[in-house]
């Protein structure tokens, strides 16, 4: 750095913005810095096994409000800036009947539930560590999807 850069104050501006380390919600891998200014799971296989099991506490709620025993989020008032509500916020997936209606703002703001890690564990069954679960799993959807459909043999005809 230059003896101009210090005196005049372009130090900061001269050095390389570097994203900060982050750990992926699902895996607790290190986001790669490409990912990590738009994103709380380090790969699309994290990413898919998260919106899945999310599923199940979202599905939950919904049959609560068909039930009619939950309002619907739109007729409800968001906890936190007093707006009218969008979405309900799951905070503990584990709990998915613990939830806090918000708006979209709010709830973009509150960020990702805090028990992540737990609950695709407690979804999928997995015993051990969850990002071997979710390599073998994206590899083995990987395969079927790029799979080359078996091409039955050609029956030799007989010429006689």
């Amino acid at each position: 750095m230059s003896a101009a850069a210090r005196k005049f104050g372009w130090a900061g501006r001269m050095q390389k913005k570097r994203a900060p380390v982050l750990v992926c919600a699902v895996c607790l891998g290190a986001i790669p810095r490409d990912r990590a200014f738009i994103s709380t799971v380090c790969s699309n296989a994290c990413s898919m096994a998260l919106c899945e099991a999310r599923s199940s506490a979202i599905g939950a709620v919904a049959a609560q409000i068909r039930a009619g025993e939950l309002p619907r989020a739109k007729d409800c008032t968001c906890v936190d800036c007093g707006a009218q509500a969008h979405d309900y916020d799951h905070r503990h997936y584990l709990r998915p009947l613990d939830v806090q209606p918000v708006c979209r703002s709010c709830n973009l703001a509150r960020g990702i539930a805090l028990d992540v890690h737990e609950f695709v564990k407690d979804h999928f069954g997995i015993k051990g560590s969850v990002s071997k679960f979710i390599e073998k799993r994206h590899t083995k959807m990987l395969r079927q999807l790029f799979a080359q459909p078996k091409r039955k043999p050609k029956k030799a005809s007989s010429a006689a």
